[in-house]
């Protein structure tokens, strides 16, 4: 078996149970039969109660130890299946070709492959041209604020006991903000 709980001695109780099983099986004497089912019925329920016992025991001894390190972590969150999956990172090439070994090399080279330095020297015509896009966007200040007909359209246009939109905004934001507005309007 390939439990840690598991011993000789279930080992031979088990055979025992079923050779007293078989034996039972094959009996066709009525009497002999019913006291064959009997002897083996004993065994079994005593092979059960032995699993039993053993498998408790082991896993009592795994929370003693466990609770050795720390009283309130594992034992309690295995009973309400609270237990979170741990993150394993695996080694990734850097820019070297060596396959990191540390986890610490691994965020390192992951980050830095992912979030690469702003270099402005280095841009293509298409980066250059995002560049001043945002540059002329930014130096545009000439928005008129919204007027309160817009915001109360705004709200209106939500709809009760729906999910919020892309921008999360929910109806029940209309009822907390409504009071604000009426501040800002005084």
């Amino acid at each position: 078996m390939r439990v840690p709980w598991w011993d000789s001695t279930l080992e031979r109780q088990r055979k025992k149970t079923r050779a007293l099983r078989a034996r039972f099986l094959r009996c066709r004497h009525p009497e002999e039969r019913q006291y064959r089912r009997t002897v083996y019925k004993r065994e079994a329920t005593r092979y059960k109660f032995m699993i039993k016992s053993k498998s408790r025991q082991s896993f009592n001894q795994s929370c003693y130890q466990l609770t050795k390190i720390h009283s309130f972590q594992l034992p309690y969150r295995l009973p309400a299946q609270k237990r979170k999956p741990c993150t394993i990172l695996r080694g990734v090439r850097d820019v070297n070709g060596v396959v990191t070994s540390a986890v610490a090399d691994t965020v390192h080279t992951i980050v830095d492959k992912l979030f690469p330095l702003d270099d402005v020297t280095k841009d293509s015509s298409y980066q250059k041209a995002v560049r001043i896009l945002v540059r002329d966007y930014e130096e545009q200040s000439n928005y008129l604020p919204f007027s309160l007909e817009e915001i109360q359209g705004a709200f209106h246009s939500f709809k009760p006991k729906k999910a919020p939109g892309l921008d999360g905004v929910r109806i029940e934001l209309k009822e907390s903000i409504s009071v604000v507005l009426i501040f800002c309007w005084i």
